[in-house]
């Protein structure tokens, strides 16, 4: 399926734990979104825990992709984006006191690993979460906590699950969605293209499901630097810093490719492998200097670099690998995740410093070189019974 979209936003109501869904969304069972936020399949409605879930359907005719796209319009939730991999989750009015803090107390999954704590290292942390695109999402379940038991010290506020759709071992599936819209005023063209092939290997028992996407954001922020010197700028360009006008600062772009092999040897066995891949690369800080313009989408920032002669920039690139093995028998039901996580960071910032021979003057801009990595690798195993709720254990 092939479409040409112009810049318009869909509403639609996100569901809660006594909502339905129209039938034929996938995810969905009799009308109910089916969700997994007690680690075993039951519908909203049958759910004993504060959930929000927003099906499949609602995700394409919303044109829903980022984190800030969907959590906004969630009931009790808060959402702060201040750049590649650097954002804040609210959940019930907890979140990080500061937002500098690596330690988050709401968590972010991408079906079973947790990509919170994966952000640049901005401010010496790595405060923010991986915001992995929503293409090919079956849904997004929003968890009120606390949600520890099942999801640990860092989901105190509760958490987040976006899960991908799973490989169909029916039948051959496959589409081509392109989008295009334009942002008023100081932005100009924004595009994603986006593709997904569905591949039975072995008829009822394997298959491979792989999904590729670029979207591109525009930014929308004119760096004035040069043309409106702020008195720190005039400061920093007496010791040498080099200023220049830009306009379409905070503009990203974000390539990714994740594939999903599924195989059912037999009955109530399943072995899910799956590898993400995903770069953001942002050019500028995306935010506003209120100093500088209260109106408009406006700031002041020098170049960096050891010689002046670079601009900023925040680039992060996530390999994710995940290994589920799941076993349902008349009684109860076991699975097993195991999970790799690489995920790498680099920016060029501007921090700033106040001139000790000149307190008035304020801060002086010094260019910063920021590289992180994590590589993180986690395993849990989860024992649920229909009969006798859930237990966990490692």
């Amino acid at each position: 399926m092939l479409a040409l979209l112009t810049s318009a936003a869909l509403l639609g109501t996100i569901q809660n734990a006594a909502a339905q869904e129209a039938p034929g969304d996938r995810g969905v069972e009799n009308g109910d979104i089916v969700v997994t936020a007690t680690r075993r399949e039951t519908t909203l409605q049958e759910t004993p825990a504060a959930v929000s879930a927003i099906g499949s359907e609602q995700i394409e005719k919303r044109n829903l992709v980022g984190m800030d796209d969907y959590l906004a319009s969630v009931p009790g939730v808060g959402y702060q984006d201040r750049g590649a991999g650097s954002n804040t989750i609210t959940i019930r009015g907890i979140g990080n006191g500061s937002q500098i803090s690596p330690n988050t107390p709401t968590g972010s999954y991408f079906g079973e690993v947790s990509v919170s704590g994966l952000g640049p290292q901005l401010n010496g942390n790595q405060a923010g979460n991986g915001d992995v695109k929503m293409i090919d999402v079956a849904r997004v379940e929003v968890l009120r906590g606390p949600q520890g038991t099942l999801f640990g010290s860092g989901s105190l506020g509760g958490a987040v699950r976006v899960i991908p759709n799973a490989p169909n071992l029916q039948e051959f599936e496959g589409n081509v969605l392109a989008e295009y819209s334009n942002t008023a005023r100081r932005g100009s063209h924004n595009y994603s293209v986006q593709g997904v092939v569905n591949l039975p290997i072995v008829q009822d028992q394997m298959a491979l499901r792989v999904v590729g996407y670029r979207v591109f954001n525009d930014g929308f922020i004119d760096n004035v630097g040069a043309s409106q010197p702020t008195p720190q700028i005039t400061a920093a360009t007496a010791l040498g810093v080099q200023v220049r006008d830009r306009k379409h600062v905070g503009a990203d772009t974000t390539t990714g490719v994740r594939a999903s092999l599924l195989w059912e040897p037999m009955e109530g066995l399943s072995l899910t492998a799956m590898h993400l891949y995903q770069r953001i690369e942002q050019d500028g800080l995306a935010g506003v200097e209120l100093g500088v313009s209260a109106t408009d989408y406006l700031q002041a920032r020098p170049r960096t670099g050891a010689n002046g002669d670079s601009d900023e920039f925040v680039n992060t690139t996530l390999n994710l690998s995940n290994l589920v093995l799941q076993y349902d028998w008349e009684w109860g039901s076991i699975l097993n995740s195991t999970g790799y996580i690489d995920s790498r960071a680099k920016s060029e910032i501007s921090t700033n410093f106040f001139d000790p021979l000149d307190p008035d003057t304020g801060p002086i801009y010094l260019g910063v070189y920021a590289p992180a990595e994590t590589t993180r690798r986690c395993s849990s195993t989860k024992r649920a019974s229909p009969r006798n709720g859930i237990s966990r254990f490692r």
